[in-house]
């Protein structure tokens, strides 16, 4: 498969839909990650792009960036590794056996980083809350808030404390299986809660959160692993360069 005449790798289902947290009208959001052409090695580029459709949302980024990304440990980027619906295409060579096999200490080896990427986002969209905008504008005048930067916050501070309850599983953390947690963000995503409420569970999980910080800032670094990662895409680089699959001419 080519996607901007670049061979796909890596296609992976995310967002609601991978957290099991999506309603009937909820779209599916894809990542795909690619080889480079010949070109963008030469001309030192990392590519990607993105596109949004009434249906299907996705973006593109090439391989080489996965390194970065997940030691950045985004949360919407390593989610990728436990996505329901993660599909590797033959190209994608010892790369697919390594994400696999170290999935759960790819998604720890930056634990710290972790901890304050992911607190931010939740307190960037907290401060978005009563911020009109062309997108929170009907939803401000309806129900007094921003419904998606609410979920969004509180979402990701419910995640920060389901890494300490399942001792640092990102995969049981970042889904959602049937209960009270799921229940509770399934009905701030439908508008069926207030304000007060919506605050009430915000105030409630920052308190948690920042009881859990120390426990994730103990946890070093893990460098040498993002270094087998690092040497794991350079040979898949090298040897599609070799075997003729990266070629010039091919974007």
């Amino acid at each position: 498969m080519r996607i901007n005449h670049r061979i796909v790798i890596v296609k992976a289902l995310v967002g609601s839909r991978n957290y099991n947290l999506n309603i009937e009208s909820s779209d599916r959001d894809y990542k795909y990650f690619v080889l480079p052409s010949f070109d963008d090695l030469y001309n030192g580029v990392l590519f990607s792009s993105g596109k949004e459709t009434a249906l299907i949302d996705y973006t593109i980024h090439d391989v080489r960036k996965l390194e970065s990304l997940l030691w950045k440990a985004h949360v919407n980027f390593l989610e990728v590794l436990y996505s329901q619906e993660l599909t590797f295409s033959h190209e994608a060579g010892r790369l697919q056996e390594f994400l696999l096999e170290n999935r759960k200490e790819l998604c720890s080896m930056n634990l710290p980083h972790l901890f304050d990427s992911s607190l931010g986002m939740a307190v960037h969209h907290w401060r978005r809350l009563l911020k009109e905008t062309p997108i929170s504008k009907d939803s401000i005048e309806r129900h007094g808030y921003s419904i998606k930067d609410a979920y969004h916050s509180i979402r990701i501070l419910s995640f920060l404390d389901r890494m300490i309850r399942y001792d640092f599983d990102f995969g049981k953390a970042v889904r959602y299986p049937n209960g009270e947690e799921r229940d509770f963000l399934m009905a701030l995503k439908s508008g069926c809660l207030g304000l007060a409420e919506v605050e009430v569970r915000y105030d409630d999980l920052s308190m948690l959160v920042k009881k859990h910080e120390s426990f994730f800032k103990e946890h070093a670094p893990q460098p040498l692993l993002l270094e087998k990662l690092k040497n794991v895409i350079k040979e898949l680089i090298y040897t599609k360069l070799k075997d003729g699959i990266i070629s010039v001419g091919a974007c």
